[in-house]
C-alpha cells in the first residue's frame, strides 16, 4: 500500500475534499460505506455466536476496504472513513493491515487537522471529529478493534485449524476449571491448551519470527499514532490503552507459546555473529546474550503472573524492574528521586559522576 497516494490533498482549493455526509442520495458513497460496515459486522456477530471456527472473512469487509481507500484518495479526508478502513484491513490483512491503517491515520491527522479534516467540528467540539477513532479503542469497555486484534492467528500448519489469540486466552481459562466443566466447554467448541501447543510445534519457526516482528512494528506505529492523537486532543484527552494492551497481550502470547522456536532462531543468529567476529567480539556477544536471556526470562515470569494471578502486583513489579534495567544509574535516580535538589545532593554524597554515566 502506497500511503503517499492517500495523503495528497484532494485539491488546492479544498485539501480535505467534501463532506460525504452532505450527499443523502441512494448512491451516496457515505451510505455505501456505512451499509458495508453494518453488514460485515452483522455477519461477524452471527459467525461468533455460532462458534464457526472455519468462517471466512465476510465479503463486505473487502468492499469496505476498497470503498474507503477510493474515497480517501479521490473524495475526502475523513477520520470516520479512516476508522472504517482500519477495521476492514485489520480483519483482512491482520497485523500488517493494522499497522498500515494507523500509519495512514497518523499522517492524515498530522497533515490535514488544521485544514478541517472531516467529520467537521460541531457544537460538541472535537469529540465529533475524533469519536470514530476513539471508538476503535473503546471508552468504558472494549472498542470495535479489540476482537479483530485478538483474532490474530497464532498457528499455521496443515494438521490443525489456525488458532487465534482469543482462543488461546480461552484455553488458558479452561485449565482453571474442574474436569467436568472443562470437557463441557471443549464439547461446545473450545480448543484445549494442549491442542494449541501441538499446533505451535507444527508451525514453522519463520512464522513466529515474522509475527513477533510485525507485532513489535504495530506497537511502535500505534505509539506514534497516540502521540499525534494526544496532540490534537489535548483539550479533550481520548482513551487509547485498550488497543495497546491488546497488542501487548498478543505479543506475550506469541513469546510464551513459541519461546522455544524463538530461542532456537536467536541462538542461530548469535552463532552466525560469533563465527564472523574475532574471539574478543565473540566473548562480548556472549555476555550480551546472557543478559538478554536473563531479561527475557524475567519477561516470561512476568507474563506468567499476569495471566495466572492478574490481581497480584508481581507482574507489574517485574515489568518495572525490566524497564529500569535499561537505564543508567543517574537516569534511574531521576525516576526514584524526582526532586532535583535532593537528587543532586545524593549525587554529591555518593560521588556519582552524572556526566560519565549518561
Amino acid at each position: 500500500m502506497d500511503i503517499e497516494a492517500y495523503i495528497k490533498p484532494i485539491s488546492e482549493e479544498q485539501p480535505c475534499g467534501r463532506d460525504l455526509r452532505d450527499d443523502t442520495s441512494v448512491e451516496s458513497i457515505y451510505y455505501k460505506l456505512r451499509d458495508a460496515r453494518n453488514s460485515a459486522r452483522k455477519a461477524e456477530r452471527i459467525a461468533l455466536a455460532d462458534a464457526d471456527e472455519g468462517a471466512t472473512i465476510d465479503e463486505n469487509w473487502y468492499q469496505l476496504k476498497d470503498l474507503s481507500l477510493d474515497a480517501l484518495k479521490n473524495e475526502t479526508k475523513d477520520l470516520e472513513v479512516v476508522a472504517w478502513f482500519i477495521e476492514a484491513t485489520t480483519r483482512i490483512d491482520g497485523i500488517k493491515g493494522f499497522t498500515q491503517g494507523y500509519q495512514l491515520a497518523s499522517e492524515l491527522i498530522r497533515r490535514f487537522w488544521d485544514d478541517d479534516i472531516y467529520p467537521a467540528i460541531d457544537e460538541d467540539g472535537i469529540e465529533t471529529r475524533v469519536a470514530p477513532l476513539s471508538g476503535l479503542n473503546g471508552f468504558d469497555g472494549a472498542g470495535t478493534l479489540i476482537t479483530p486484534i485478538k483474532s490474530i492467528v497464532l498457528t499455521q500448519n496443515d494438521e490443525y485449524l489456525p488458532a487465534c489469540v482469543w482462543q488461546y486466552e480461552q484455553a488458558v481459562q479452561l485449565e482453571r476449571l474442574d474436569a467436568e466443566k472443562k470437557q463441557s466447554r471443549i464439547d461446545n467448541g473450545a480448543i484445549p491448551l494442549e491442542a494449541i501447543k501441538k499446533s505451535v510445534v507444527l508451525t514453522p519457526d519463520s512464522f513466529y519470527q515474522e509475527l513477533v516482528s510485525d507485532l513489535q512494528t504495530a506497537l511502535e506505529t500505534y505509539e506514534a499514532f497516540t502521540q499525534e492523537f494526544d496532540r490534537v486532543c489535548e483539550s479533550l484527552p481520548q482513551p487509547t490503552s485498550n488497543i495497546r494492551n491488546a497488542l501487548r497481550e498478543c505479543l506475550q502470547a506469541v513469546e510464551y507459546l513459541a519461546k522455544d522456536k524463538l530461542a532456537v532462531t536467536e541462538e542461530s543468529d548469535n552463532q552466525e555473529q560469533e563465527e564472523g567476529g574475532t574471539a574478543t567480539a565473540s566473548h562480548q556477544t556472549e555476555e550480551i546474550n546472557r543478559r538478554e536471556q536473563a531479561v527475557n526470562t524475567l519477561r516470561q515470569v512476568a507474563d506468567y503472573f499476569r495471566k495466572t494471578e492478574p490481581h497480584s502486583p508481581i507482574s507489574y513489579l517485574l515489568e518495572q524492574s525490566i524497564r529500569w534495567s535499561d537505564l543508567s544509574l543517574p537516569e534511574l535516580l531521576q525516576q526514584l528521586i524526582p526532586e532535583e535538589d535532593a537528587r543532586e545532593q545524593y549525587f554529591k554524597l555518593t560521588g556519582i559522576d552524572v556526566g560519565s554515566n549518561q
